[in-house]
């Protein structure tokens, strides 16, 4: 199986007839020779829409398009000026990424670079900066995904072999679970999201220690079934076999730095952080405030639950929620 072969027009025929025919991502990569996660982000990348892998939202035509135009507007390398990085000095310590610089610059027509030339920037020449990045560590990840420090966890599952059930958030029972860390490196958050209803479950921890994770995440879903857990690979989730046997499940790892394969509990945690900023000192926050911000988020209407509540998708059981006080 050729592990970097690009897609070609042909290939992205094969794979809207085989879909057309009901088969899994599984067996179109295995035809057109390519690792499954290159079918999956293709159809991803290049449907009309992304809400699933239905076959009438992918095109050939219309992929080799899009894939046409991504190539044509990838910019060449540019060096950056003295004027350049004034700009993303001071946009980086307004909390901007460096995609969204890049993106800014070019859609303003200015003089830009790629968002991978700016990340080499802050960590090459600009020192300090990178404390300003969401995920500020202190060294640049590699671009294979693994940091030069960052211990192994043994054993893993990765998501590629995860059921593709799961991915349709079509039942009950698939969970992601992450960590929410506090200012200075103190107190974490755990979080755990429940796939098809988007419901949240949290519970503060002294630290992010592989043990005391574990037993938050056997509290947290004590008395729910669990299927499958979807973690990133945090040394914090390290004792995932023993968890999982305890809770008899599966338990899957996101690839490394995709944080968009668990989008769900990302997504929790962006709410979470409305009413916990960033800088927080979770050291001082009770467990009792926790649980009053997992119920308010748990019983706000979603539209794209249909604007129920995830309770109400939960446990099933729909009630009117009062809207004005």
């Amino acid at each position: 199986m050729s592990k970097y072969k690009h897609l070609d027009e042909k290939d992205r025929q094969v794979i809207s007839r085989m879909l057309q025919a009901n088969k899994t991502l599984r067996e179109i990569s295995i035809a057109i020779g390519v690792h499954y996660s290159t079918i999956s982000r293709e159809i991803k990348r290049n449907s009309s829409m992304t809400n699933g892998y239905r076959a009438k939202l992918y095109k050939p035509k219309l992929a080799q398009q899009y894939s046409d135009r991504r190539k044509q507007i990838k910019p060449k390398h540019k060096k950056l000026t003295m004027e350049m990085k004034a700009i993303i000095n001071k946009l980086i310590k307004q909390s901007y990424s460096p995609d969204v610089i890049a993106g800014r610059l070019r859609l303003e027509n200015k003089e830009w670079v790629s968002h991978e030339t700016i990340y080499q920037y802050i960590y090459r020449e600009a020192k300090g900066l990178y404390t300003f990045l969401v995920r500020s560590h202190r060294k640049r990840m590699r671009r294979n995904g693994k940091s030069s420090n960052r211990g192994q966890i043994p054993n893993r599952t990765f998501i590629d072999q995860r059921p593709e059930i799961v991915e349709g958030r079509n039942r009950f029972g698939d969970y992601e679970a992450d960590l929410m860390i506090g200012k200075n490196h103190q107190g974490a958050l755990v979080v755990l999201s429940e796939r098809k209803s988007r419901k949240v479950f949290v519970e503060l921890s002294r630290s992010k220690e592989a043990k005391l994770v574990s037993e938050s995440i056997l509290r947290l879903l004590k008395k729910v079934k669990v299927k499958t857990i979807t973690s990133d690979n945090g040394k914090e989730f390290s004792m995932h076999q023993s968890l999982a046997q305890k809770i008899n499940c599966d338990w899957y790892f996101a690839n490394p730095y995709h944080s968009w394969e668990k989008g769900g509990v990302e997504n929790g945690i962006k709410c979470i952080r409305k009413y916990l900023p960033k800088g927080t000192d979770l050291t001082q926050i009770s467990n009792n405030y926790v649980k009053i911000i997992e119920d308010k988020l748990n019983n706000t209407p979603r539209k794209i639950l249909g604007y129920r509540t995830p309770n109400e998708v939960f446990f099933n059981n729909f009630t009117f929620v009062a809207l004005v006080a």
